[in-house]
C-alpha cells in the first residue's frame, strides 16, 4: 500500500510563505539595519580616514538579509524596499562620515553640525566626497539589496512523496 502526498505551490510562492509575510517588520527592520550600516560606514571612514567605497557592497548585504530573514516575502515590494534602503544607507553613511569630519575640524558636536545642515550644504558635501566608482558600488549594492530582500518565488513543481 502507497500513500502519496503532493505539495503544490502556485506562480507567487506557497501558500504558508505568502501567509508568513510581514512586510510592516521588513520595513521597520530594514531601517534599523539601514541606519546601523551607515553607522558602520561612517565610523570606518572616520577612523581610517578614506573612504572605502566597496563597504556598500556590506550595507546592501545587511539591509538584503534583515529584511528577507524578518519580512519572509517574496513579492517585488520587498526587493524595492531592500534596493532603496542599501542605497539611502550608503549616501547616509557618506554623509555621517562628512559630518563628523566637519565636527572634528570645527570643535563641534556631531549633532550640532548634522542638525544644522540644509539641502544645499548636503550637496555640497556629497559632491565633494563623490567619486565616480562610488556609481559601482552604489549599484552593486542595489542589486545586493534587492536580490537578498527576497526569499525564492520560483514556481516549485509538484512534490510527491510515497511511502511503502
Amino acid at each position: 500500500m502507497s500513500n502519496s502526498i503532493n505539495f503544490n505551490s502556485d506562480k507567487n510562492g506557497s501558500t504558508s510563505q505568502r501567509n508568513s509575510e510581514n512586510f510592516f517588520l521588513a520595513v521597520m527592520v530594514g531601517v534599523i539595519t539601514c541606519l546601523f550600516s551607515s553607522l558602520v560606514w561612517a565610523g570606518i571612514t572616520v577612523i581610517t580616514e578614506y573612504q572605502i567605497s566597496y563597504m556598500a557592497i556590506g550595507v546592501g548585504a545587511l539591509v538584503g538579509f534583515a529584511i528577507r530573514f524578518t519580512g519572509k516575502g517574496g513579492s517585488l515590494k520587498f526587493g524595492l524596499l531592500g534596493g532603496g534602503l542599501a542605497l539611502f544607507g550608503c549616501l547616509f553613511g557618506n554623509l555621517l562620515a562628512q559630518v563628523a569630519f566637519l565636527a572634528q575640524e570645527y570643535s563641534l558636536g556631531y549633532a550640532e553640525v548634522l542638525f544644522s545642515l540644509d539641502w544645499e550644504i548636503i550637496q555640497d558635501l556629497m559632491s565633494y566626497s563623490f567619486d565616480k566608482i562610488d556609481l559601482l558600488f552604489y549599484g552593486v549594492a542595489i542589486v545586493m539589496g534587492y536580490k537578498f530582500s527576497t526569499v525564492g518565488t520560483e514556481e516549485e513543481e509538484d512534490v510527491e512523496v510515497i511511502t511503502e
